[in-house]
Parts: structure tokens; sequence; C-alpha cells
């Protein structure tokens, strides 16, 4: 009895000192009405804004998404009034996704930092150096809903484009960076999945090439994936929730992993099609790639 007495002080202390460690929330996304109040005024609350000590927030048929300046996720979707202490014992109650602390300072400083870096040009840098990739053309009718270069696991991807009418079936190639033909699939469809746990067996690094399978002298579009063995280490959120998608995205981003950035974006606008922060980040990684030709 009395070890189940000092077991169960032991997790009341852990539940109260968590609550205690946090010093903020940053709000990563917001619908509907959605307030903060604190003893000066009371505003409406926007993407990037803080939740601090002795303030509280308000939901009337809104939906609020937080992270704490720790890591830990949580979204308030019933409507009422929540103190900052609420908030804490929500993350003590509930499960708790949770980000790497090696990332939560960047992803809270993203939520407030306007988009400046040109990503395309480090990726022109890192291709004339390696000269493993052709410069696509612009004119291709085939439009790749990726980077030219991407880092990824050794897992299964989907990759997609947006083609034309005019062609009836893509011609699917995965070459390694010496040429050699690992992979010739065909399809119809405007996306195909592959096994890069299989693929990445023969090379490490992969150039996947799409062209339209009844014209030999179509524009082929490239992209090449390096295997990076990093991902498990990037100590993303398990959370399935919007807030935990929208931060796995940001970390993803950042390292390069655009196709689980652009995955992850995806999940939070399905799962809160409302919350226009998440639709916008989404988009600016759409609006990246679609640049990346232009540059």
């Amino acid at each position: 009895m009395n070890k189940l007495i000092y077991i169960l002080f032991l997790f009341l202390n852990h539940l109260t000192s968590e609550g205690q460690s946090i010093s903020f929330f940053k709000v990563l996304g917001t619908n509907g009405v959605v307030k903060k109040e604190n003893s000066e005024k009371v505003e409406n609350l926007q993407t990037g804004m803080s939740i601090r000590q002795n303030e509280t927030v308000i939901l009337d048929g809104g939906y609020c998404g937080l992270i704490s300046d720790n890591g830990l996720s949580l979204e308030l979707v019933i409507n009422g009034r929540y103190t900052f202490n609420d908030i804490c014992k929500k993350l003590t109650t509930n499960s708790k996704p949770k980000v790497s602390d090696k990332y939560v300072s960047y992803v809270l400083n993203q939520l407030s930092k306007p988009e400046s870096e040109d990503i395309n040009k480090v990726h022109r840098k890192y291709m004339d150096v390696t000269g493993s990739v052709e410069r696509s053309s612009k004119n291709s009718l085939i439009k790749l809903l990726t980077y030219e270069i991407n880092n990824i696991s050794n897992k299964k991807y989907t990759i997609k484009w947006i083609g034309s009418n005019s062609i009836k079936e893509y011609k699917i190639e995965i070459f390694n960076l010496w040429g050699k033909r690992i992979l010739s699939k065909l399809t119809k469809g405007d996306s195909m999945t592959l096994d890069f746990e299989y693929l990445f067996k023969n090379s490490e690094n992969l150039i996947f090439k799409i062209s339209d399978n009844s014209n030999y002298e179509s524009v082929t579009r490239e992209i090449l994936f390096r295997y990076d063995p990093n991902f498990d280490k990037l100590g993303l959120s398990e959370g399935q929730n919007g807030v935990s998608y929208v931060t796995n995205g940001i970390i993803c981003e950042q390292n390069n992993f655009y196709l689980d950035a652009l995955n992850f974006y995806t999940k939070s606008v399905e799962i809160n099609p409302e919350v226009e922060s998440y639709k916008n980040i989404l988009e600016r990684l759409k609006k990246k790639i679609e640049n990346q030709t232009q540059n």
C-alpha cells in the first residue's frame, strides 16, 4: 500500500511540475470566435500570438490550436473559458504529443516570422555541384508536386503530379547517379506509390523521371531523392491532430523532407479545413514548389 501511495505521489508531482514548467503557449491556428482576455483588454486571437499566465482563452463556436514552449500541443474545440492553468491541466490529462526539444524554438519562431529564405537557390547550388540532375524545362506538360531535390526515408512515398489531357500514359523511371535504370513503370493516373526501402538497396541517391510514354521527344521532368537516415531522429510528434501535423510539417520542411512536409500539412487541412493558417502554410509550400523552375 505504501508503495502504491508513493507511486501516486510521484505521478501527481510530475503532472504539477510539468504544468509549472510551461511559460507560454503559441497559437498555431484559429477559426470562429476565439479571444484572449487579460486584466487590460480582450482581443481576437491570431496565429503567432502567445497565451501567458493570468490570461484566458474564450471560445464561442471556435477552434484554437496551441503549442507550448516545451513542445506540447493541444486543440481547444469546446465552447468556454480556459485560463492558462486550465490549458496546462488539459495537457496533463490528455495524451501529450510532443515535439522534440531540439525544434521547439524553431517551430515557435516560424509562427511569427515571414518567409524569406530562398530555398530554391540552395537547391540550384547543390544541383550545379553534383551535376546529377539536368534542368527540367518550364514548358513541360507535367508538373511534379514536390521539390527537385528531396530528403526521404526508407519507406513508401506517393509521388503526385499534374499532367495534361493530351497525355494518355505516363512513363516512370528511376535511375542511380551513374545512369543505371532501377525501375520502369507505366501508369495512366496522376500518382504512383514507390517503396524506397527496396529502391535504396541499389543506391542512396535516386533520380525519378516522368515523361509522356507515347512521345519520346517529350520533356522529361526529373527529381533527385536522397536517402537521409535522420528522419527517425527528428523527434516528430506522434499526435494525430492539426497542431501536431503542422509542427511536424515545419520540422520536415526545415530538414528538406518536402514530401513528408506536404503530407503533414495536407493532413492538418483535411481535419481542420476551416483554419486559414493551416491552409496558408500548405499553399505557401505549394507555391514555392511551383516557382522552383522560375528561378
